[in-house]
């Protein structure tokens, strides 16, 4: 049975995959690119975008017992879809989709397999190496009504409370678990009501740094007027790694994307109360 929430909490999805580095993406000759831009506005991602982030080496020097670092540009290649809510970032080891529109994994992988069917039509992502498939959700609980926190979720994520002369700045509830398919690494934070509103709703990692690169947030009316004194935001990211570093086949992604994603759906749906199922109408077909 399939379950789904009418007023879901889910406000970013991640899929990233990596893979050896190929020479023909790190250099991309402006015909392959103009090809690639071609094949992304047939499936949906028209704008391109070139964006410039800053990246720092650290080295130690044993020595002298210092450390120094360098800063670099790294130029990112990236497409964005009509309505500015879902995205795609090609380097030259690694096809990212970021989304803050979903309907269901199959929609969104879906996607993600064309994106990366685009890119081995031009630069023979088959023949090289597989390293990793990420799979990472975002979920933002804020309680309705007059509910609090502890109402919503698992109370073994939350912070003590029993000390009720102290105010609740942050509180963070770190867990990383061994699963059939890799590691999922399970991250709580919990944050306070700021004038009845959310203030935060990603973690800082992925506040994208280019504004020529954001997506468009859509927000709920509870976040605007909510009477807890916290709110949540839920980060699971799970990770496999292909040992062996095998050849690239979209059947292996296919197969560790579908495993990744029932482990982090488990943890979500065992993580919610009857309350939140029921404040956020849960649809079982």
């Amino acid at each position: 049975m399939k379950k789904s929430l009418v007023k879901a909490p889910l406000v970013h999805v991640v899929l990233d995959l990596r893979f050896a580095e190929i020479p023909s993406l790190k250099s991309r000759q402006k015909n392959l690119e103009q090809q690639l831009h071609e094949e992304m506005i047939d499936i949906g991602f028209p704008e391109k975008i070139i964006s410039k982030s800053e990246n720092f080496d650290f080295e130690f020097d044993r020595e002298s017992d210092k450390v120094s670092h360098r800063k670099y540009d790294v130029e990112r290649l990236l497409f964005r879809a009509s309505g500015e809510r879902k995205i795609v970032e090609i380097s030259a080891s690694s096809i990212q989709l970021k989304s803050t529109e979903y309907s269901s994994f199959e929609d969104f992988y879906d996607l993600f397999k064309s994106i990366i069917l685009c890119v081995n039509k031009i630069f023979k992502l088959d023949k090289t190496l597989i390293k990793s498939l990420e799979l990472r959700y975002i979920d933002v609980i804020v309680p309705t009504k007059n509910y609090q926190l502890k109402d919503f979720i698992d109370n073994s994520y939350l912070s003590p409370h029993s000390l009720v002369d102290f105010v609740q700045l942050h509180g963070q509830k770190a867990s990383v678990l061994e699963t059939k398919s890799g590691q999922l690494v399970v991250n709580f934070s919990e944050l306070p009501i700021n004038n009845n509103k959310v203030i935060q709703i990603l973690p800082n990692d992925l506040m994208e740094p280019d504004e020529k690169c954001t997506l468009l947030i859509q927000g709920q009316k509870e976040w605007l007027n909510a009477l807890s004194t916290t709110y949540g935001i839920l980060d699971m990211k799970h990770i496999h790694t292909f040992h062996g570093s095998p050849t690239f086949s979209i059947e292996k992604v296919n197969n560790e994307a579908k495993a990744l994603y029932e482990d982090i759906s488990k943890i979500f749906w065992n993580t919610l109360s009857e309350t939140a199922l029921n404040e956020w109408e849960l649809l079982e077909e």
